[in-house]
């Protein structure tokens, strides 16, 4: 069954000569690490939805100037997953 793809916003945030990663664990695949960053509301801009998932996800708001996209990417589950999934990731940066 095919699915519309998702939009997802994340940010590349480097701070002394690293870069900020969320850690995240689901049951049953353990702990994984990502961007901080989330999906796209309709109706939401890219730089928006950006500011918005990094005030929820790590504190950090509107007040850090970003650039980008730098990078665009897409990922489609393989046909044999459990869930169908089309993401097209929008990846930005900026310094903390």
């Amino acid at each position: 069954m095919a699915t519309e793809p998702r939009i997802r916003v994340s940010a590349i945030l480097r701070w002394g000569g690293r870069i900020l990663l969320c850690r995240h664990e689901k049951e049953g695949r353990g702990e994984y690490w990502l961007l901080p960053g989330g999906g796209v509301n309709s109706g939401e801009s890219l730089v928006r939805a950006l500011h918005r998932e990094l005030s929820e996800e790590v504190g950090v708001g509107a007040d850090v100037p970003v650039e980008g996209p730098v990078a665009i990417v897409d990922s489609i589950a393989p046909v044999r997953s459990f869930a169908a999934k089309h993401v097209v990731h929008s990846i930005f940066s900026g310094d903390l």
